[in-house]
Parts: structure tokens; sequence; C-alpha cells
């Protein structure tokens, strides 16, 4: 990572670390490989100090932990049907935020929320990204602050993945869940917050911390390459359009195609994997 951190500095760019995961040690019950099973904040202070004196001048820009409203990344996500894991995530983003915001012109980027929410045997396993907002960022309805709730939201920046079934226009198929054509929505509720002070400063920035589609070739059944050439325009634009300040691509390179289900599903780079 420091190699990788080095080069890319040194060819002028601004690099994003993202905190998304704990060790064994840093889980609380039963720890799992994904390192999602409740995160202790204490222990997360303690890893975000140590990271950012290691990357000190190099990076100031830090995400603190990714799509948290996924069970896989961060669970539990409910208990006994209650919604627990806005709370979670807001202990975890209030151990880490202090840390990175004592080193001068660092900023932290928050939520970067998944997309959608799932449901099985009929109950939610998650919370779609507009309900995980309106519960961290303490908004009753979407417009109106909850009275007995934190609202000192440390945060720089807000980001989300709206990954989309579709062109740009694309709504997601449930309620509270954010593809593309739903930014607007999840820009109302974000600014909301903002006008009721609801983060530590005033105004907030808007993010897209990762979207792409997959293209084919080599997928045969992503986006044609020229389809996807017209709809990645069109998202660079509607981006810029919305007064969203960042797109970051996922992917750089193609993943070959496999049965991994991590890495053998993913062809949106930028580059094909043999280039």
């Amino acid at each position: 990572l420091d190699d990788a951190v080095d080069e890319a500095v040194n060819q002028g760019l601004k690099v994003m670390l993202t905190i998304r995961s704990a060790p064994d040690f840093a889980q609380r019950g039963t720890p799992n490989s994904r390192g999602s099973q409740n995160p202790d904040p204490k222990m997360l202070k303690r890893f975000t100090q140590a990271a950012v004196a290691r990357f000190d001048s190099r990076v100031n820009l830090w995400g603190v932990w990714n799509e948290p409203n996924l069970k896989s990344f961060l669970s539990p996500q409910y208990k006994q049907g209650k919604l627990v894991s806005p709370n979670l995530y807001r202990n975890l983003l209030a151990a880490a935020a202090p840390v990175i915001h004592a080193g001068a012109n660092n900023k932290v980027i928050a939520a970067e929320t998944a997309p959608f929410h799932f449901v099985f045997n009929g109950k939610p396993s998650n919370p779609g990204p507009l309900l995980f907002l309106r519960k961290l960022l303490c908004m009753s309805g979407g417009s109106h602050p909850t009275k007995t709730c934190d609202r000192n939201i440390l945060a720089d920046i807000i980001a989300t993945h709206p990954y989309t079934s579709g062109n740009v226009w694309h709504h997601a198929v449930r309620r509270d869940d954010v593809s593309f054509g739903d930014l607007p929505a999840w820009k109302r509720l974000v600014k909301a917050a903002a006008n009721k002070h609801q983060f530590y400063k005033s105004g907030i920035d808007l993010w897209i911390s990762e979207f792409s589609w997959d293209t084919k070739p080599p997928d045969p059944k992503a986006v044609p390459t020229s389809l996807h050439v017209r709809w990645t325009a069109e998202a660079l634009y509607r981006t810029w359009q919305l007064g969203i300040d960042t797109l970051l691509w996922g992917q750089l390179r193609d993943y070959p195609i496999g049965p991994d289900p991590t890495y053998g599903q993913y062809q949106s780079g930028l580059y094909y994997c043999d280039h």
C-alpha cells in the first residue's frame, strides 16, 4: 500500500483511503473473515491514529467504512427487528473522524452507502441508503431533525454508490434505494440535513465514491462498449449538473471472468484485464 500511494502521489494524483473492515481482535462477539462483526470504536480510533500518522502529508482524504448499510461490511444491521446499523456506524464515525481532522487539511468521507436493500423471507437484511441516512443524520421524514438525536455528524463529504441497471435516468426498484436516477432525492436529504445544522460545520460536499457499468466485451451479459461510452459521458455530465463534486470509477482494470464471487464478476475497468 505504501508503494501504491507513493506512486500515485508522485504522478500528481490525490489519494483517498477508506477504512473498510476490522481485524479479528477489533470485532466484538464472534469475528468473521469480512471484518464486519460489531467493530469496536475504541479500536478503530487507535487504528486510525496509526494510519493517519503513517500516511501524513501523502493522504488527506479518508473514508470511514465502506457501505455501512450492507451486512457484508457492517453487522449487525438489525437486532430483534430494530435497525441498529446507523447508530453503530455513527459511533465508528465519531471515534475516527476527530483523529482524521487533527491532521492539516484532512477531510472525512462518510456513509459511502450501498445502493440497494435486500429482503429475505419477508424481512429486510439491510436498510436502503435513504433510510440509513435518515437515521444517521437524524432526519424525520427526510426534512426535519429528530430532537433526541446527535446533530454533530463529523463529516466533510457524504458519498454514495448509485449502481444502476440501466442508463443514468433509471430509478431503483425499491423505495429508499438509490440508483443514478434517484440522486436528486439523495441530494435533497443530505442538503436538508445540512440546512438544519446536522453536521459539525456548515456546508457539506457530495461525492459518488464508487460507480460503474461492466462492458461487453469482455462480459457477454454487460453493456455494449458503444453504448457504454454514451452512458459514461452522460453520467459525468449528470454528476456535474447535480453539483456532485467527484465521481470515482470502479475500477481501473477488468478482472478476468471467472467463478470467484469477489473478483470474477467485475468487468467495468477502463482497461481490459490483459492491458
